[in-house]
C-alpha cells in the first residue's frame, strides 16, 4: 500500500499560487514542481511498468496545518521561483495566503489544506504477495 498526493490535492493553493505568478509575469506551468496524477492515468504508468494494480483510489483529506500556511508554502513551494529574493518570496507567500484565508483559515486562525490523497496498493506478478 502507498499514497502520494492526488488529483486536486492543494488544488486551492495551486490555484492561488498560478495566479501569483501569472501577476509577476511568469508562467505557472513551467514553475510548478508537483505532480498530481488522474487515477487512472496512475494506473496506466503502473501497469505499464509490469504492475498488477489491485487497488487505486482518490481519498479528499482536508489536513490541518500546525503552524501558518506562509510557512508551508515555504517548506513545499521553495522551489517555485528560485531567482526572487528572499523579500520577495515572502510577499508573493503572504499573497497568496491572503487569497486564500476566507476558504483554508476558521475563525480560530487555523489552516485547514485541501489534500487529497491517491492511495494504492500494486505488486509485479511473480514477486511475493
Amino acid at each position: 500500500m502507498a499514497e502520494c498526493g492526488g488529483a486536486g490535492n492543494v488544488g486551492a493553493v495551486t490555484d492561488a499560487l498560478s495566479a501569483a505568478v501569472a501577476a509577476r509575469g511568469r508562467d505557472w506551468a513551467a514553475l510548478n514542481p508537483w505532480y498530481f496524477p488522474e487515477p487512472e492515468v496512475y494506473r496506466r504508468l503502473l501497469r505499464a511498468r509490469g504492475f498488477c494494480v489491485e487497488q487505486l483510489t482518490l481519498i479528499p483529506r482536508p489536513t490541518p496545518l500546525p503552524g501558518a500556511l506562509t510557512d508551508w508554502l515555504e517548506t513545499f513551494a521553495a522551489g517555485i521561483a528560485p531567482e526572487l529574493s528572499v523579500a520577495e518570496r515572502r510577499a508573493l507567500y503572504a499573497e497568496v495566503a491572503a487569497a486564500l484565508a476566507p476558504a483554508l483559515r476558521d475563525a480560530d486562525g487555523a489552516w485547514r489544506l485541501d489534500y487529497v490523497r491517491l492511495r494504492f496498493a500494486a505488486r509485479k506478478p511473480g514477486r511475493g504477495s
